[in-house]
Parts: C-alpha cells; structure tokens; sequence
C-alpha cells in the first residue's frame, strides 16, 4: 500500500528550531539519506534495500563506536586503579619512613624536640622526656625552660638543669615549613670524665715538677738564707741591712711565686665564684700590674673603653693569670734589651664571649711557639715553664680559649676569650 509523507512546515511558515541531539549527531547525514532514498526511489523495493544497506553501515559505525568507548573506558578504569595502588604505596611508603624515623629518633642518644610554627612542642623522644620532664608535650618551649633549666650559669657553653645535670642545646629552623628542631646532648658524663682525665694529666706532671721546682726553689732559698746571715749580723751597716733585706724580699717573693704557680697548675677544680662587672675585673687586674711594675721595670697601659657585661670567675686566679702574661712579656722584652711596653685592652662581645688583648713590644715568639703553653716548657736557662700554662689552666677553668701568636708589626699578642653576660649598658667607660 502506498503512503505519502508530508512536510510539516508551509513555505510562509518558517520550521521550528530544534535543539541538536546530544548523541548520534554524527550520523544525521546518512538518516536524511535513508529518508530520501525511501521518499524519492522510482521502486519501493530498491529504495528500502538501499535503505537498509545504509542502516547496516550506519549500525556496524554505531557498533565499532561503542567498542572503542569501552576499550577507552577499560583503559581510563586500568589507569586509574594504577593511580590508585601507586597512592596506596607511596601512602603505605611515607607511613614506614615514618615509623623509622620515630625508631631512630627513640634510639638516638640525645634528647630530640620539635616545636611547631607557635612555639609548642609536638614531638619529644624518651630521652628528652627523661632529661627535661614528662609532661613536655603540648607545652610551650618557653615554659620547659621556665620549668627546667636553672638560672645559675654554669662553668662552661653548657646549660644546667635543675636536676643538676648539664647539656648543650643545639637549634635548627625547619626549612620549608614553620617550626624548630631542638637536640639537647647530656654532657654530664662527659664532663666528670674530662675533668677526671685532666686531674690524672696534672698528677703525672706533677712528678715532673717536682724534680724541676727543687731546684728552682733551691737557689732562692739558699741565697735567702745567706742574706738572713747577713741581716743577723750585729756590724752590718744600715745601708746594707737595707739592701740585704730587699734582696731578701725578692727571693721569698720567687719562692711564693714559685709555690703559687705549682698550687694553681695542681688543683682539680676551680670554683666560680664571682660574678664581677668587666669594669671591676679591670680595677683588679690593673691593682695587680702595679706590683708588676716596680719589680719589672715596665710599662703597662690599660685601654679606656671597656664594653658592657659581666662575667662569673674565681678573681684571685684569674688576676694570676694576667700577672703571669705581663712578667712573661716584660722578661721577653728584658731577654731582648727592649724597655717592656705592655697594653691590655677589650674588644666589644660577639657570641657570648669577651676578648682581651695583652700586646707587648718584645721580640715575638719563636719557631717553637706552638709549645710556649705546654707545662715545663721554657727556652730559660731559669724557671719551671709554668707560666703560659698557668694561663691556659686558669681560663679554661673559666670555659675560656687562650691563644697567643705573633703581630704582624712586631711583638706577641696573648689572646683570651671568656663568656661574658651581657648588661643593658652600652659601654662602662673607664674603670669602675
């Protein structure tokens, strides 16, 4: 039977505007051909065989279409379960550098601390816990230091605990992110075993000294003994009892000299216990080169501007160890035939730590200055070789460095370096 097709839209009716389809759209071209062909073929029968012969290429493109969309979507599902696994790796990866890292830190012997972005701690080992407290986590650094570090200053760059231990605290900032590190080393051992080992050096030099001081103390004392004789002496004239008695002054002045250098070189321990401006470690120092002086012959200058601090000291040896440096400089300077002119000054602090300067005008050191501060040392005919080391002894008591060289104009320059506490005032000008 034969139907007719009509077209919905009149020539003065313009059609309606139809949305495009979202799927198919591609193969609008071979529907309108399919159409037309059964429209306008001279014989229904050829129009439907060409009709369906363009179904069937139009079904078998719709076929391999979907064939590819899925093979594409197995692919973007492989690729993403592969995204997946390596996420759960990387996750289960970063989960076990983790549990290592919390092994090493717990196993390390030191105390690790870290801080976040304000300050608080969010992460401390076993040992931290022990040296500090317990209850450190979650609390402010700030408030740990309150709690457990001690105000007094300890002998040294280490910090006391109020448990008296002591410790070096190491910082580090944390690169990429805010927040601190902190590594606290217990040096309480350490140091019980160093002052053992230098008690058990000082023993054996002893044995040493020994044989060198009986005959240093020896020759002054015979020759003290021999101006007493002379004292004792009903005809002596007053002139002479004068002298004689000087000359037996000085000889009972080497000999307490002698035994004081001994006493200091031999002691364990030095006990802190000053806490003196700079300004008064000067007066003192300059009251004692008095002394130095009139029985040297020498000049001894002492800088005007002397910086701002304090510093925690035993003031009768360190004083020594000044007096020591200028009788060393000032007999250089006499060895040399030069008038001794010695100059002691400060540099301002850096890092903790004050500078002061002994220069002198003498001949400088020789090739063998490298042992100038070793005990019994001395290229004297006279004289333990006590001197230098006496120096090196008594600042290293006060957690100092000593050094001394040679300047580039000529003479040596004795260097010292001792922690200092630093005041609100800018400068202490002249002595005080």
């Amino acid at each position: 039977m034969e139907q007719k097709m009509t077209v919905l839209a009149t020539p003065t009716q313009p059609a309606a505007i139809q949305p495009e389809p979202a799927m198919g759209s591609e193969f609008k071209p071979e529907m309108t051909a399919i159409v037309s062909a059964v429209k306008s073929g001279p014989d229904l029968q050829d129009s439907l065989q060409s009709a369906f012969t363009t179904f069937n290429r139009i079904s078998n493109q719709l076929t391999t279409s979907y064939h590819e969309l899925e093979q594409r979507v197995g692919e973007l599902q492989s690729a993403l379960a592969e995204t997946d696994r390596e996420r759960i790796s990387q996750h289960s990866a970063r989960e076990l550098l983790a549990d290592r890292l919390d092994v090493i830190v717990s196993a390390i012997p030191v105390g690790f601390i870290l801080l976040d972005g304000r300050g608080v701690v969010v992460k401390a080992n076993s040992l931290a816990r022990t040296l500090l407290s317990d209850d450190i986590l979650h609390t402010k650094w700030i408030d740990v230091i309150n709690q457990c570090f001690s105000r007094q200053p300890p002998d040294g760059h280490e910090l006391l605990l109020k448990s008296g231990r002591l410790v070096s605290v190491v910082t580090q900032s944390l690169n990429s992110e805010p927040g601190q590190i902190i590594v606290i080393a217990d040096q309480t051992e350490t140091r019980v075993l160093q002052n053992k080992l230098n008690h058990s050096r000082k023993l054996s030099d002893m044995g040493r000294m020994t044989a060198s001081l009986a005959h240093q103390i020896r020759t002054p004392l015979s020759t003290a003994i021999l101006y007493a004789d002379h004292l004792a002496s009903p005809q002596l004239e007053e002139a002479r009892r004068l002298k004689y008695a000087n000359k037996l002054k000085q000889r009972l002045q080497h000999l307490e000299q002698q035994v004081r250098d001994m006493l200091i070189f031999s002691k364990s321990g030095v006990v802190l216990k000053d806490n003196l401006s700079l300004g008064q470690i000067m007066s003192v120092i300059q009251a004692q080169a008095e002394d130095v002086k009139i029985q040297r012959q020498c000049q001894i200058d002492f800088a005007d501007s002397i910086p701002a601090g304090s510093v925690r000291c035993n003031v009768e040896l360190l004083t020594s160890a000044f007096s020591n440096l200028f009788e060393n400089a000032s007999e250089a300077c006499r060895d040399a035939g030069i008038q001794a002119h010695i100059l002691l000054r400060l540099k301002k602090p850096e890092n903790g730590l004050i500078e002061f300067l002994v220069s002198d005008n003498g001949p400088g050191l020789s090739a063998e200055a490298e042992q100038v501060t070793e005990p019994f040392f001395t290229t004297k005919a006279t004289g333990t070789g006590l001197g230098l080391s006496i120096v090196r002894a008594v600042v290293e008591a006060h957690g100092g460095t000593f050094d001394i060289s040679n300047r580039p104009e000529g003479g040596a320059c004795a260097q010292i370096n001792l922690p200092v506490e630093q005041c609100n005032n800018a400068s202490q000008g002249a002595f005080q």
